[in-house]
């Protein structure tokens, strides 16, 4: 129970801390420590984030799903098929902007909202619209072979919580690129890449 609740806490408040309500008021309260918030938010996220992997660890149990062994070379497709959307994620995106480096190397700041640059529609994204929470969900349940009390309740927590995620960020994006993000959202699947990309 006491790890459902830490993985409930970390979710909500990693949403939080980078809600646009919270952003603007961390703006307006303290500009100078603005261009390095999200630095700190990514910090303060995997520090967490590795105290509740660590806890998880510690805890044993008895095994309540496995991979069957004739599925093995699925699960193994599934980490390839993770690795892959990480990496084409990594080339399309700007890693100094999400990782917060370069908001404290070009102060005195620029925008917090990775949205105001042009809807960018090139390499994995003409695939897929959100490859890095596809990437994730897979993970969730390919990252070990058995799940015990622990390992299920962290897939099934993270998983809600990407799936509400991603959710939430379509709302953000149709309000920020309105029909042309509507359009590509017609052209190109959420989670699950298309094999033959169309622009």
């Amino acid at each position: 129970m006491l790890l459902a609740l830490g993985w409930i806490l970390w979710a909500t408040l990693h949403s939080f801390l980078i809600s646009p309500v919270w952003l603007a008021g961390v703006k307006h309260s303290w500009p100078g420590f603005y261009p390095w918030y999200r630095l700190s938010y990514n910090i303060f996220a995997l520090l967490t984030l590795g105290l509740l992997l660590y806890y998880k660890q510690m805890l044993t149990g008895p095994v309540l799903l496995t991979w069957p062994i004739g599925l093995a070379p699925l699960r193994w497709a599934g980490l390839i098929y993770v690795f892959w959307l990480a990496w084409a994620g990594a080339k399309v995106y700007d890693l100094g902007l999400v990782g917060g480096v370069k908001q404290v190397r070009l102060r005195p700041e620029l925008p917090e909202d990775t949205h105001s640059d042009p809807l960018y529609t090139h390499g994995i994204l003409q695939r897929v619209r959100h490859p890095w929470y596809s990437a994730g969900l897979v993970l969730l349940w390919t990252r070990t072979a058995t799940f015990d009390w622990g390992e299920l309740v962290t897939s099934i927590i993270l998983t809600l919580y990407l799936l509400i995620g991603a959710w939430w960020e379509e709302k953000k994006l149709v309000a920020v690129y309105g029909p042309a993000y509507q359009e590509y959202q017609k052209i190109v699947p959420m989670f699950w890449p298309r094999v033959i990309s169309r622009s």
